[in-house]
């Protein structure tokens, strides 16, 4: 088959998964520069870019860690294969273990996301007896732990409640899509998967959407060149001097063959990022005002939350700003918040229920 033949054959399959043209083209090229343009290698060909579907789905800020992913870099065919083959009976082991056979359970990723839902309403809701038998049982281990602390002259071990949850994308993708997060139990087969999933992304560096994909539906993975890690908030130290914060981003590399001009570019994202955030005079005081106002009152509106804002912000405006200009309406701070929020580093009111 050539080029041609095979790209029309892999754009026919893979408009069947509402895929966009961009992974399509990014995936074909990939098969087309590894010589792997047969019949045989369409199916393969339309998972790879079912992989870069999910991998260009951007993580919430306020739930899982914030990462930017560098346009995807495969692997060296010899290392990449070699990798997917060591994690594969990792993977077929897991099968086995929920599901009872090495095969993936279902035939398409967003079968295995109705699946998952499905499941995560079964789980049962505890009572309040036994939410209050879990308040009285955390107290009681946070007053041993303080004992402990006498007893040895130490400071304490941190106590990490964990919960568990499931990263998944609802497709089709657009280029705004978020990877939402499904709270689990620790029951099978959720909890178990939610584990193991994360497991194996810490290990190899995929990422854990990626991985459940693997297990559920035998999408395999993309294999970054490169990973730009950004925590999701800064640092922050209480000091004697007052409050401390710090930022931070660092750069992973997964493959040898990384151009320094793909370094570089991840370089100067992390620079954008570190570089400190001035802001204008109109933005500082829209902050300071939501600051003040505190938390939405009980059966209190958005909407007039932020009409309270708006009077506020129009009452105070500052002799000579000349760049202030009155709110006309509600809408008209909420905008502007919507605005600043993914470009301001500093902590700052995270009001994303008021939105």
């Amino acid at each position: 088959m050539d080029k041609r033949a095979f790209k029309r054959r892999v754009i026919s399959e893979a408009s069947k998964e509402s895929l966009s043209y961009h992974n399509v083209d990014a995936a074909i090229n990939v098969n087309v520069s590894q010589g792997k343009t047969q019949e045989k290698h369409v199916e393969e060909c339309v998972f790879l870019a079912l992989s870069y579907e999910i991998e260009s789905a951007s993580e919430k800020e306020d739930e899982v860690e914030l990462k930017h992913y560098f346009p995807p870099h495969v692997f060296p065919t010899s290392q990449g294969e070699l990798l997917v083959k060591q994690v594969e009976s990792w993977i077929e082991s897991i099968r086995r273990e929920l599901f009872g056979k090495d095969q993936p359970p279902f035939k398409s990723y967003p079968d295995a996301v109705r699946w998952m839902k499905q499941e995560a309403k079964k789980r049962p809701k505890p009572s309040k007896k036994d939410q209050k038998r879990v308040q009285e049982l955390e107290t009681e281990i946070i007053d041993k732990q303080k004992k402990r602390n006498r007893l040895t002259r130490q400071s304490g071990m941190s106590i990490c409640w964990e919960a568990l949850s499931i990263p998944y994308v609802d497709f089709p993708v657009r280029p705004d899509s978020w990877v939402e997060i499904l709270p689990v139990s620790f029951d099978k087969p959720l909890g178990p998967l939610a584990i193991d999933s994360k497991k194996i992304a810490e290990t190899t560096g995929f990422r854990q959407v990626a991985v459940v994909a693997w297990i559920l539906a035998g999408e395999r993975p993309v294999i970054p060149g490169a990973r730009l890690y950004i925590p999701v908030s800064p640092t922050w130290t209480l000091t004697p001097a007052g409050e401390i914060f710090t930022r931070q981003a660092r750069i992973d590399i997964f493959s040898p063959d990384l151009k320094p001009s793909e370094i570089v570019e991840l370089y100067k994202k992390a620079q954008d990022y570190l570089r400190p955030f001035h802001l204008s005079a109109r933005n500082r005081a829209l902050l300071e005002i939501m600051e003040e106002l505190g938390d939405l009152e009980d059966g209190q509106e958005k909407r007039d939350y932020w009409e309270a804002v708006r009077n506020e912000y129009n009452r105070r405006k500052p002799k000579g700003a000349l760049v202030y200009k009155n709110y006309k309406n509600w809408e008209g701070p909420r905008k502007a918040f919507i605005r600043l929020e993914p470009i301001h580093k500093e902590p700052f009111p995270r009001l994303k229920g008021r939105l």
